[in-house]
């Protein structure tokens, strides 16, 4: 009974820790979506930001459930003695996608957010490329961020992670409302990048 107390009292902790987290998360990223639309309303634009942001939600998501598939593994790699190894071999394997998906938004930046933008004006397509050049790399920090917070929890540690995600979202708005008005959309880009880099 003695030793399951900590043990209980740990996971309410942790379990705390990461839904105040998530909360933060959530909340700033509501904020995030009243300034898009408050700011900017609906045009091509907007078209052309929301067309790059479909790239970073879909990595995103890849690193959200990445994040619970290596937990178990990593864990059981604890116990085993072989973390460091079963850990390197996943960000060996995410590097080997995040890294042509880099040098693609770099290289190819216009010609991709042609592809994403289809028909739509030219200004829609500038804003694309402009916005794949930081919400791709700060989708990559969020997966990197994402094995990051499962090492930890393999660990029994989470509270580190989930104050990288709070703070990573609340430096973001910061920056996103300090420039908004005077940069425009691409302002929110760079608090996305803000984001991943911090989380």
């Amino acid at each position: 009974m003695q030793r399951t107390d900590p043990i209980r009292r740990s996971a309410l902790a942790s379990g705390a820790l990461t839904a105040v987290s998530l909360a933060v998360v959530t909340g700033l990223s509501a904020v995030v979506g009243v300034v898009i639309a408050r700011e900017f309303g609906r045009g091509p634009e907007t078209d052309g930001f929301f067309a790059a942001y479909s790239v970073f939600l879909v990595l995103v998501l890849v690193g959200t459930s990445m994040r619970v598939a290596v937990l178990p593994p990593l864990a059981r790699a604890r116990l085993a003695g072989t973390f460091e190894r079963e850990l390197g071999s996943y960000a060996a394997a995410i590097t080997v996608v995040a890294l042509p998906a880099l040098v693609l938004t770099l290289l190819a930046g216009d010609w991709l957010a042609g592809q994403l933008t289809g028909g739509l004006p030219a200004v829609a397509q500038e804003t694309a490329a402009e916005t794949l050049r930081y919400v791709v790399p700060a989708a990559i920090a969020q997966v990197y961020a994402a094995l990051a917070a499962s090492g930890l929890a393999a660990h029994d540690s989470y509270g580190t992670a989930a104050a990288g995600y709070a703070a990573g979202s609340a430096a973001g708005i910061a920056l996103i409302l300090l420039l908004v008005g005077e940069h425009g959309i691409a302002a929110v880009a760079w608090g996305m990048l803000l984001n991943g880099s911090l989380a």
